[in-house]
């Protein structure tokens, strides 16, 4: 009777949570509607710079359900992942980590208050299952990805290992970002492979090379499709390399333009240059500090890409190549290409001064925010996280519990140091491992050995 008592408790927390998440995320989906956002529309318009999967999430809303209902069902859809993700996650940990109820609700409000933070504490007011947005897709992806990767590093089981190497490739046919997913399959592989100690060949390379070929082939099979369907050629998605092209104006001086031989593509990048530089813009410009610098970088970073390299790129590329859009993109590469090659050898010195900078903003943003008293609140999480984490494994030996907090360490560090290399870590790019980090904390602090959990 005790048993059948107990399992109905546990059957009704799952329900709660199920329904707390959904209740959540679809009252908002309908009190707050489609967001509109500044990249909306490249998305919408499937431009050449975007991933094929979310713009053939768009479009084929579109073509099903019309104009002028198409977003709002997409919305809903993404509300829908964003709490299926939720609860799946949430749990997945209480029946692996045998949860108190009180262990559930608080990793549920913490999946919960992120979004909320976004809502409510953000300034973009508005959550990422309700923005149009590849986000909106993306972070409760990456839950999922997650979930699934620790379930085959835990268990084992192969379908895991399937299940998060098929995520994989859908995220990052959405979002280039999301090749940290590939890094963290091969870092969950090899993880798998100490803990289980098989032969080398068939535990550790085997997986490894069939895995990673698997998405990378994949997943350039899904772009030349699309592309041959949309664009009427089989090629890839453009324009990746503006953001290094950016980050090297920024730590540019205007002398530096004589290393670049072509004279017209050095004459663009005088004239892009003297129009940042007029605004304050450049390294130069940075007050002193690590912290000012990161703070500089990412106050002027959407002012040198989008207001004036970007629009003078694309004019002159546009006159080389008329109204073909494929040619117009391919020219706008070969510049920013050819611009990063020449000027990029002579400020390696200020581009890692740069990277550090931005990392340590990137901590801050993905525990707290960068800004004001929440940056140093921020950095301290991080030392009393790295100090848990070393204690717990210390004093369990790697168990579980500790597994888990050492892939969220590796997850939230990988993404971080991506990030920095080509823009600046505003929160929007961080967010992904908020919940993770905090959910990981608690169950290093709240639970035991990984074989005297709490009933």
């Amino acid at each position: 009777m005790m048993a059948d008592q107990t399992g109905k408790k546990t059957g009704l927390h799952a329900w709660l949570v199920i329904m707390i998440a959904f209740a959540f995320y679809g009252f908002f989906a309908v009190f707050d509607g489609v967001v509109m956002c500044a990249d909306t529309m490249t998305y919408i318009n499937m431009d050449l710079s975007r991933e094929p999967f979310y713009p053939m999430f768009l479009a084929f809303h579109r073509a099903v359900f019309g104009e002028e209902r198409y977003l709002f069902i997409c919305v809903c859809l993404q509300s829908i992942l964003a709490a299926a993700a939720t609860c799946s996650l949430v749990l997945y940990l209480r029946r692996t980590f045998n949860l108190k109820p009180y262990a559930v609700y608080l990793s549920l409000l913490i999946c919960l208050g992120v979004s909320a933070l976004c809502r409510f504490a953000a300034g973009r007011a508005s959550m990422y299952s309700n923005s149009i947005l590849s986000e909106g897709i993306c972070v409760a992806g990456f839950l999922l990805f997650f979930r699934y990767l620790i379930d085959y590093i835990l268990s084992g089981k192969k379908s895991m290992l399937i299940a998060s190497a098929f995520i994989s490739l859908i995220l990052i046919s959405t979002r280039k970002q999301m090749y940290l997913t590939l890094i963290l399959l091969v870092c969950g592989i090899f993880v798998s492979f100490i803990r289980q100690k098989p032969g080398l060949l068939k535990g550790l390379l085997l997986p490894v090379i069939v895995v990673a070929a698997s998405v990378l082939l994949l997943n350039h099979g899904v772009e030349s499709v699309y592309h041959m369907r949309v664009n009427g050629e089989a090629v890839r998605h453009f324009n990746d390399n503006r953001f290094m092209a950016t980050v090297v104006f920024y730590t540019a001086e205007r002398e530096y333009a004589e290393a670049i031989e072509d004279p017209e593509i050095r004459m663009l990048f005088e004239a892009i240059y003297d129009v940042c530089d007029s605004e304050g813009s450049m390294m130069h410009d940075a007050p002193a500090g690590l912290f000012a610098l990161g703070d500089h970088f990412a106050e002027h970073y959407d002012m040198i890409q989008i207001d004036h390299m970007w629009a003078m790129i694309e004019w002159y590329a546009q006159t080389k190549s008329g109204d073909n859009a494929v040619l117009q993109a391919r020219i706008t590469d070969e510049i920013t290409a050819t611009i990063i090659n020449a000027v990029r050898p002579l400020e390696y010195d200020r581009i890692a001064k740069l990277w550090i900078a931005d990392y340590v903003q990137g901590l801050a943003n993905t525990t707290a925010r960068a800004s004001g008293i929440l940056y140093k609140a921020g950095l301290f999480m991080w030392l009393i996280y790295i100090a848990i984490l070393i204690v717990r494994c210390i004093r369990t030996r790697f168990d579980d519990v500790s597994i888990l907090g050492i892939m969220t360490l590796i997850a939230s560090l990988l993404n971080i140091a991506i990030v920095a290399s080509v823009i600046f870590c505003q929160t929007r790019y961080m967010i992904y491992n908020m919940p993770l980090f905090y959910i990981s904390m608690l169950l290093m602090l709240t639970l035991r050995t990984t074989g005297e959990l709490h009933e």
